[in-house]
């Protein structure tokens, strides 16, 4: 049988069975210097899928930081089937400012695929994706929530597209929301390009947070498994339940918020999520659940302005609240 063959990112070279960090320059810096992406090869000892695995595209969500380093921990060369790509910090300039988008407002998950000779988010888009993400059979995109609200972990994938179903039920959440993805978003682009590619979303920003960081790391080791490149450990949840509608709640008016509600309660129609009030304690308006539905992100700063989002529902889909109350009760990604 013959040698497996390096993989090779530019003029750097990572040999099977072995394990290594380089870094990707993707443009300049205002002073500049090059702009560079880390990431990790973990080249496989033998042959099998090549997975990309990314975080921080928006430069406050840093739980899929802590992921990916204990994923790269994790794995041994020597003994995985395939290849992994590891790329901690895909935006390194929001992350330097611990922001969410890049310096010139826009959004780096609306920048997919990229262009060579564009804005700085269209270059760093580009460079990710011809390098990286083309060079794979697959791939997760970690997120968190936006800044001022929390996200019960879960997935986001195109169910109606078998291959990013089955990515999907391998990585073995316990929620699924099936959506598309939004137009050049990494998830939307990967799969025009026929790569599949899930979207994993856990927790707030700006923190480290040990249930999302398990939640997502256990995922990714059942991914793995299930496409055999590490040896069978899958401890996936009892059930994935998929949820096809989802809906944001926003502030009619600005004021004082105060949430009576967390991501992960499963809430009946008519009952009270919180309200809103006047800086001096003047009541305003009271919140209810337009329907039975499951809380998968609330808002955590208490001041709004008209049109904040402040809660994001998921309809039960006829599903017996209590019934999911008790399915989600041993959820470990639920901090």
């Amino acid at each position: 049988m013959s040698a497996r063959e390096p993989f090779r990112i530019g003029a750097i070279e990572t040999a099977a069975g072995a394990r290594k960090d380089l870094r990707i320059k993707v443009s300049e810096q205002t002073h500049a210097g090059p702009l560079h992406i880390p990431v990790t090869v973990v080249h496989g000892a033998r042959r099998g899928p090549t997975l990309f695995v990314t975080s921080t595209i928006h430069g406050d969500e840093l739980n899929g930081i802590e992921v990916i380093r204990q994923l790269r921990h994790a794995i041994d060369p020597g003994r995985l089937r395939g290849t992994l790509l590891l790329v901690a910090i895909a935006n390194p300039v929001s992350f330097v400012l611990q922001q969410r988008g890049l310096p010139d407002g826009r959004d780096l998950n609306r920048c997919f695929p990229g262009r060579r000779r564009g804005t700085i988010g269209s270059e760093i888009a580009h460079d990710l994706f011809q390098k990286i993400i083309l060079r794979c059979d697959a791939g997760v995109d970690l997120h968190t929530a936006g800044r001022g609200r929390s996200n019960l972990p879960h997935v986001r994938a195109d169910m109606k597209s078998p291959r990013v179903r089955r990515l999907a039920k391998a990585f073995g959440a316990a929620i699924v929301i099936d959506m598309p993805g939004e137009k050049g978003s990494l998830r939307r682009e990967g799969a025009r390009a026929r790569i599949p590619v899930i979207t994993v979303e856990a927790g707030e920003a700006l923190r480290f947070e040990p249930a999302a960081i398990d939640m997502a790391l256990n995922g990714l080791l059942n991914l793995l498994s299930a496409w055999k490149m590490i040896p069978d450990r899958r401890r996936g949840a009892r059930r994935t339940l998929v949820f096809h509608r989802h809906v944001w709640l926003r502030a009619r008016r600005g004021g004082i918020l105060v949430m009576t509600i967390s991501p992960g309660d499963v809430v009946r129609k008519g009952q009270p999520l919180g309200f809103s009030s006047r800086p001096l304690g003047t009541r305003q308006i009271d919140i209810a659940a337009p329907f039975d539905s499951l809380v998968v992100s609330a808002a955590t700063i208490p001041t709004v302005l008209p049109g904040s989002a402040i809660c994001h529902l998921l309809p039960l889909n006829g599903e017996k609240p209590s019934i999911v109350r008790k399915y989600l009760k041993g959820y470990r990604g639920r901090g």
